[in-house]
């Protein structure tokens, strides 16, 4: 989120801050009015971060007393909580026949990836995972003529398209230009088309941003840079998976979810496109990267061998 205004957005802050960690901080933020917005960042960044620490250490807890004991990260045991409008992955079929509904000239994937994913898809999602998402390859050589040329045409084109598909959508209000891909998930992507043999629809193993819930953008594209495995998703790939999953984002109580995998650059600052639910309304806004916000996650995508 941007901060703009001090009162109103300190108050914000505080209630933000309450509901994560108790409502005797939201009360102490409000009535201390010569706390500057500022100090008021610092203590949400800080309560953020003391939040998911005090959950690492009691699954740690957990985990030590009962070994047998298993959570959504162990690729075993899915945990779709927070997605309030019932969003779950759908079938490949399901989601290929959407994307064709759109692009009709649409090629095909990897078949024997397809088959793979399609009988025995769960067995071999990757760690932190939650179903398997078909994708066009914009990145192949010679990219896809049917969509456009350029990754700001692939984008306003997914962009607009969602309009049709899920009534409500703000399609005028995104920030498309200049937006650009981060090198790292363009190397990702690439990569993973070459090892599907460049179909025109890729097969990603993803997650639609519970995992990273409350991160920074920054600090997941540190974590992900640590983690070879895992990349973060831009626009393009996040909107053609919110087209293929329109519960993903139907409510305003469904979380909202960054796309880390682009840059926007607004006035020379670096920041990141999300997209909420306001007003009956999908609306994309841009967001400072270091900004840490407990009802929005990351979209990424995982690399995995199905050569095995």
């Amino acid at each position: 989120m941007k901060f703009n205004t001090d009162d109103s957005l300190r108050v914000s802050i505080a209630k933000q801050l309450g509901r994560i960690v108790g409502h005797r901080i939201e009360s102490l933020i409000i009535r201390n009015p010569r706390m500057s917005l500022a100090d008021a960042r610092k203590i949400y960044t800080r309560g953020c971060r003391l939040n998911r620490e005090v959950k690492r250490v009691f699954e740690a807890l957990v985990r030590d007393s009962y070994p047998q004991a298993k959570t959504a990260d162990d690729g075993e045991l899915h945990s779709f909580e927070g997605y309030y409008s019932g969003y779950r992955p759908k079938s490949l079929h399901d989601q290929i026949k959407k994307l064709r509904q759109v692009f009709p000239r649409l090629g095909g994937t990897n078949q024997k990836l397809y088959l793979l994913a399609k009988d025995g898809g769960l067995d071999y999602l990757p760690r932190g995972a939650e179903g398997w998402f078909a994708i066009p390859n914009i990145w192949k050589p010679g990219s896809l003529p049917l969509i456009g040329t350029t990754y700001q045409d692939f984008t306003w084109k997914v962009i607009r398209t969602l309009d049709v598909i899920s009534e409500g959508s703000d399609k005028n209000s995104t920030p498309c230009d200049p937006l650009r891909q981060e090198v790292s998930t363009m190397r990702f992507l690439e990569e993973l088309s070459k090892k599907q043999g460049n179909p025109e629809i890729l097969i990603l193993p993803c997650q639609f941003g519970m995992r990273h819930l409350g991160y920074s953008v920054n600090d997941v594209r540190a974590e992900t840079r640590k983690n070879s495995h895992e990349c973060g998703l831009g626009v393009f790939a996040s909107m053609c998976m919110l087209m293929t999953h329109p519960k993903r984002l139907k409510s305003g109580r469904d979380i909202s979810f960054n796309c880390p995998g682009d840059t926007w650059y607004d006035r020379g600052r670096k920041e990141v496109v999300y997209f909420r639910f306001v007003l009956e309304r999908i609306k994309p806004e841009g967001a400072y990267t270091e900004d840490e916000n407990p009802n929005c996650g990351s979209v990424t995508a995982f690399d995995f061998d199905f050569t095995r």
